[in-house]
C-alpha cells in the first residue's frame, strides 16, 4: 500500500522509538514485547476520544488473549479465525465486525526453477480453491482480492476478476510448460495457526495437480505482491473496560507466506509479480 510520511532529515536519535501522527491518540510509551501506551489527543480534528488513555498489550498466544478477556483484563480482543464460530455462539452480543486493511497472500520467487515460467505461476493460481479457504479456514471473514491492492484501497481495480478455481486449466498450463508430471516446491509461512491451516489447504490443492509442496514455518519473510490474496474482516469482542478511563486491547503480528523452488531459502530475492 502507498505510504507517505514527513520526517526530519537526518532523523534525531530515538525518533523511531517515539512515533508521531495526527490521529485521535498520542504516543506515550512503548515497552518492547509487552505493551504500548497512548493518551487522548485533545486536538484531534474529529474530536478527542471518550477515554483518557489506550493501552495496547502484545499477547502472542490466542488462548492467552481469550483467557484475559474473559477474566476482564482486556476490553477489546481480535478473535482468531479458528475461534470465530465458538465466539459467535457464546458471545454474539459482544461481537463487532468491520473491514480490516490486511492482506493474506503467497508471494512467488520468480527467479528460479519452474516458477520462472508465467504459465506455471498461473497454474498455481488456478489450482488453489481460495473461496473454500475463505469459508472454512477464515470462517467467512474475508473477501477475494483480484491483485495486490485490495478493495477499499486507492488504486483498487474493481473490473479485474480473480483467478477461478480450475484444476483442469492448471494441469493444461503445467503440461504446456513441460511439467506434466509436476515438481516440488517449498512454502514458508508464519507461525500463526491460520497460516498453518492455509498452507495445508494450499498443499492439498497443489498436490491434486501434481505439485508437491513442503511447508515450513519462518519467523520473518519478505513481503511481496500476491499470488492470490484475501482481505479479511476484523471480528473483535468489546466489553466494559475495567476502569472508566482506560481501554486495553491486544494485538498480534501478521506474516505473509513465500513460495519458492525446493532448495531455496525465504531470503532469496523475489521479483515483484502478481502473475
Amino acid at each position: 500500500m502507498p505510504v507517505a510520511a514527513v520526517a526530519p532529515a537526518p532523523l534525531p536519535a530515538g525518533f523511531l522509538e517515539r512515533p508521531v501522527g495526527s490521529g485521535p491518540w498520542r504516543f506515550v510509551s512503548w515497552s518492547h514485547d509487552d505493551a504500548l501506551l497512548f493518551a487522548r489527543n485533545e486536538e484531534y480534528w474529529n474530536g478527542p476520544p471518550a477515554e483518557d488513555s489506550l493501552r495496547v498489550r502484545i499477547i502472542p498466544e490466542a488462548l492467552t488473549q481469550a483467557a484475559e478477556y474473559e477474566a476482564g483484563l482486556l476490553s477489546v480482543l481480535e478473535i482468531p479465525f479458528g475461534e470465530t464460530r465458538r465466539w459467535e455462539q457464546t458471545n454474539p452480543d459482544e461481537l463487532q465486525r468491520r473491514p480490516a486493511i490486511r492482506d493474506l497472500y503467497i508471494a512467488i520467487n520468480t527467479r528460479r526453477g519452474p516458477l520462472q515460467d508465467v504459465r506455471v505461476r498461473r497454474a498455481l493460481n488456478l489450482a488453489v480453491d481460495v473461496e473454500t479457504i475463505l469459508k472454512t479456514v477464515m470462517a467467512g471473514r474475508g473477501v477475494r482480492s483480484a491483485g495486490s491492492i485490495p478493495p477499499g484501497i486507492l488504486g483498487y481495480d474493481s473490473t479485474r476478476a480473480p483467478y477461478a478455481w480450475d484444476t483442469a486449466g492448471a494441469r493444461r498450463l503445467l503440461r504446456d510448460a513441460g511439467y506434466e508430471r509436476g515438481f516440488s516446491i517449498q512454502l514458508w509461512r508464519g507461525k500463526r495457526s491460520e497460516h498453518a491451516r492455509i498452507a495445508q489447504a494450499v498443499q492439498q490443492d497443489l498436490g491434486a495437480v501434481g505439485i508437491k509442496v513442503k511447508s515450513s514455518s519462518a519467523t520473518r519473510l519478505r513481503s511481496e505482491p500476491p499470488c492470490a490474496t484475501a482481505r479479511p474482516t476484523c471480528t473483535s469482542v468489546t466489553g466494559t473496560p475495567t476502569t472508566p478511563t482506560r481501554r486495553t486491547s491486544a494485538i498480534r503480528s501478521s506474516t505473509p507466506a513465500t513460495m519458492a523452488p525446493e532448495g531455496t531459502t525465504p531470503s532469496s530475492p523475489t521479483p515483484r509479480s502478481t502473475r
